[in-house]
């Protein structure tokens, strides 16, 4: 059964749908460019239709626009037109503000204001109802909106309205909850200045969080698996993690130290862990991530060098069906953080799991961090192995994944090539090329 399986795959990837696939890659490799790019994306978008995603018709309209292609970028926005119509009337309620809000996004990073945006009006009416409301004053869904559509002006005025409001009701007004809801009104608030590209008061909010946060004793643990002080520590990442969208390292460095005391020393490696354990690894592996990010904020090497030691420790400690993912994850937060190329014991270690994946989502992994290095004969050797018992629409999603991240990485013509296993004329498939293609695009906008 598995021979007869892993021919099927074979087969199925070395298959090509038709031969105007044969055409693009030969007409756009060796030597990619943009116009030939969207020379294949135009009609694809119009196969796609209104299946296709807001935002990956935002990066082809995007990239029309700069090549001076005003008949091209019409239809995509009219195919962006006819989603929404078709998702204003087809889609569950509440959904529905979820969808306008992706077109409101497509028109405002096309950069053409558009009458749909007056349509928010109601919207934002009820967002300032619930930021006014006595018992709960939270500001920060107010303010996405407002920056959403392009008011950034009252965007400001709302956060600065309601930060003296705090201040007036005193400093351990910031950590409070309202209500017991997810964020206290500091973080809150603290969310909606950096939307609002506040980012100097966003510093001096933060430091004032940081003080009450110092002064709180730890959290009883939770009855679901919980430990003592995991609210404390998940408090002090959230803080250091808008401290980083803001730009600012001070005090963030001071909050990842503290977090990491807090955290203590690594479990003992188990395929068993118990669910403190997990949870407690879990919280690690996020400051890992903002310590990364810290990092580069502060062009901190000897900080990274020592992150990406404790990255490899704490992957050791993980259950097998765990480290691909995790490796996957790390790896991205590398290349995000400028450290490039990877650390040639990423691709050891990407090689060493290969061999014991078992899972789709495993050898999805490992075949993403493959086309980070750009290597396309291992990716189709890893793409060979994908089990068929699983759904076949769900299989080519990940045949898309591991393709958009060969462009997503500057492996434009790696890219292209990878483009010929995404066959088949149903709409998902199509929806699949569209989505790989607007990758490409972006790849190669300027």
């Amino acid at each position: 059964m598995t021979n007869r399986r892993l021919l099927f795959a074979v087969a199925w990837l070395a298959s090509v749908s038709a031969t105007c696939q044969a055409e693009e890659k030969a007409k756009c490799v060796p030597k990619p460019t943009l116009k030939c790019v969207l020379e294949i994306a135009a009609p694809l978008v119009d196969e796609a239709g209104t299946l296709a995603q807001f935002h990956y018709l935002a990066d082809i309209a995007l990239a029309q626009k700069k090549l001076g292609d005003n008949a091209a970028l019409q239809r995509t926005i009219s195919v962006a037109r006819r989603r929404a119509a078709e998702l204003s009337v087809s889609s569950d309620e509440s959904l529905q503000l979820f969808h306008k809000l992706r077109f409101a996004e497509f028109f405002l990073a096309v950069g053409l204001p558009d009458p749909i945006l007056a349509e928010f009006d109601p919207e934002i009416a009820d967002a300032k109802d619930y930021w006014t409301h006595p018992s709960i004053r939270l500001v920060e869904r107010y303010v996405r909106y407002l920056v959403k559509v392009g008011r950034r002006d009252e965007a400001q005025a709302a956060t600065a309205e309601q930060y003296k409001w705090l201040l007036a009701a005193g400093p351990s007004m910031l950590t409070r909850k309202p209500d017991e809801r997810s964020y206290a009104y500091g973080q809150d608030l603290l969310r909606a200045m950096i939307l609002a590209g506040q980012h100097e008061t966003a510093q001096k909010l933060g430091a004032e969080i940081w003080a009450q946060l110092r002064r709180q004793p730890p959290a009883k643990a939770s009855d679901n698996g919980g430990f003592d002080g995991e609210e404390n520590i998940g408090a002090r990442l959230g803080l250091a993690r808008q401290l980083i969208e803001a730009g600012k390292p001070t005090p963030t460095a001071e909050i990842l130290s503290d977090a990491r005391t807090m955290l203590g020393p690594l479990p003992t490696p188990s395929p068993n862990l118990s669910q403190s354990d997990q949870r407690r690894i879990k919280l690690r592996a996020l400051l890992h991530e903002l310590e990364l990010a810290l990092s580069r904020l502060s062009k901190n090497a000897v900080l990274a060098q020592s992150t990406i030691t404790a990255m490899r420790k704490l992957r050791a400690t993980l259950p097998a069906k765990d480290k691909a993912g995790q490796l996957w994850k790390d790896s991205i937060l590398l290349l995000e953080a400028g450290v490039k190329p990877l650390p040639p014991e990423f691709r050891e270690e990407a090689t060493s799991l290969l061999s014991s994946a078992r899972s789709n989502d495993e050898l999805r992994a490992i075949g993403e961090i493959y086309a980070m290095w750009g290597d396309e004969v291992s990716t189709r050797a890893v793409v060979a192995r994908f089990k068929q018992e699983e759904d076949a629409e769900f299989v080519a999603e990940k045949v898309c994944d591991i393709c958009k991240r060969f462009a997503r990485h500057g492996h434009v013509s790696a890219a292209l090539n990878c483009a010929t296993l995404l066959t088949g004329s149903q709409e998902w498939q199509r929806v699949n090329r569209v989505a790989l293609y607007a990758e490409i695009a972006k790849a190669l906008t300027p």
